[in-house]
């Protein structure tokens, strides 16, 4: 039962998103969120019923993401009783938004499947719902269809169902990829259908116009590379790179044409000699950031207060993930968010040494785009598109425990046991 209350949670936010739907229960409480909460409340009374040993899978991740939680509202409730000018109701929605919802996100879909063929259904159930969604997007901007889901800038750039333009490309950055590994590990009409909604994809990327989202597909598809190599035979990803570079880059000439002035004002900005005319005003946003900061020398450590950065002045928003918590969270904050992001990596490459054939392709795209998008939100402050990711990441974190604790049974090998290296490939 608690599977198919995920596939619908799922299903919420899929058509808030892509239709633009209130789907409220009431005042500050939307479907999705009730829902969610009674998956916390369905999957701990589980637990309790049925568990007379609490044994909690992938301890050092939950709790790195649970002292960032705990961090994050720490510093909004000192901000709230110390600091009068701070508006205090607004920082616990953007608390409870971005960052507790999101804890709770990670918890529902990694304690909601209960073995790795529930984990693996949910996965591609996600896969096939955001697939629609994507191919739903890029036929809004043919002529003669109009679905309301894509809307486009006085500039050119066009926004999709998930934020501006920018988020919208930093959530393309982490799903085209996935899009390609499944197309890759599936055959025949399968294959086709999933290469068809992998062009849909990147050809949205491109549209975006955020060139944080270029530099993350780019910048994150060469770190994914170096990440898979040792799984895979090389000579067969060189060979398919350069193939599915030769027709990205017609897809992107395509798109280009077709917005001459958007891909000009891009060019002029990317060879500028002005450094704020280069990074769209980003490089003095930052440095702002920097020396407000500064004016505090201890906030560098500790920070200035969750959502603080809205209420600064400097700008309304950082334009960068990172600097965003630094600002707000100080190194504390920012190193555990770090060491969040390392341990989820490292989970992956479980993922790619437990699984083989098109799972273990699968898998590679997961990589490659958690990758992506981790170096796109260097020029972004992403906010919405975290659900799904945080949601489809901890599916694969599943899948992956599950893949290692079977591998471990099989072999009688003990937790504590280094992982064998895989064998290089020629």
């Amino acid at each position: 039962m608690i599977r198919y209350l995920l596939l619908l949670l799922y299903i919420l936010a899929v058509v808030e998103a892509t239709f633009d739907i209130g789907l409220g229960v009431g005042p500050g409480l939307s479907a999705k969120n009730l829902l969610l909460y009674a998956l916390v409340f369905l999957i701990f009374s589980r637990a309790v019923l049925t568990n007379t040993q609490i044994d909690i899978p992938l301890l050092r991740i939950q709790v790195l993401f649970g002292l960032f939680v705990i961090y994050a509202a720490l510093s909004w409730a000192l901000n709230s009783l110390f600091d009068p000018t701070y508006p205090a109701f607004v920082g616990f929605k953007t608390l409870k938004n971005g960052v507790i919802d999101h804890f709770l996100f990670f918890m529902v879909f990694f304690f909601g499947a209960n073995n790795y063929k529930e984990a693996k259904e949910i996965i591609l159930f996600v896969m096939h719902l955001i697939a629609v969604m994507s191919v739903l997007t890029i036929l809004d901007m043919i002529p003669i269809i109009y679905l309301g889901l894509m809307e486009q800038d006085q500039d050119g750039r066009v926004r999709g169902p998930i934020g501006g333009s920018i988020q919208y490309g930093s959530f393309m950055d982490f799903f085209v990829p996935l899009f390609a590994a499944m197309a890759l590990g599936s055959k025949g009409a399968a294959r086709l259908l999933w290469w068809f909604v992998f062009f849909c994809g990147f050809g949205l990327l491109i549209a975006t116009g955020s060139r944080g989202a270029y530099a993350g597909i780019i910048v994150g598809s060469i770190i994914g590379l170096k990440f898979v190599a040792p799984y895979f035979d090389r000579r067969r990803i060189r060979m398919n790179a350069i193939k599915l570079m030769a027709v990205l880059v017609v897809i992107a000439i395509g798109i280009g044409v077709s917005n001459y002035e958007l891909v000009e004002e891009r060019f002029n900005q990317s060879t500028s000699k002005d450094l704020d005319k280069l990074s769209s005003g980003r490089s003095a946003i930052w440095r702002a950031t920097v020396l407000v900061q500064a004016e505090q020398p201890i906030s560098f450590l500790v920070g200035r207060g969750w959502n603080s950065h809205e209420n600064s002045g400097i700008w309304k928003s950082a334009h960068n993930n990172y600097l965003l918590i630094l600002y707000e969270l100080g190194i504390i904050g920012l190193t555990l968010f770090v060491l969040l992001l390392v341990a989820v990596i490292l989970q992956i490459r479980v993922l790619l040494e437990r699984t083989e054939g098109k799972e273990r392709v699968l898998m590679a795209g997961i990589a490659f785009g958690v990758f992506s998008l981790l170096v796109s939100i260097v020029f972004v402050d992403l906010s919405t598109p975290w659900f799904y990711v945080w949601s489809f990441i901890v599916m694969s974190l599943r899948i992956a425990y599950e893949k290692d604790r079977e591998f471990r049974r099989e072999h009688e090998v003990g937790e504590s046991t280094e992982l064998p290296q895989p064998v290089q490939s020629s």
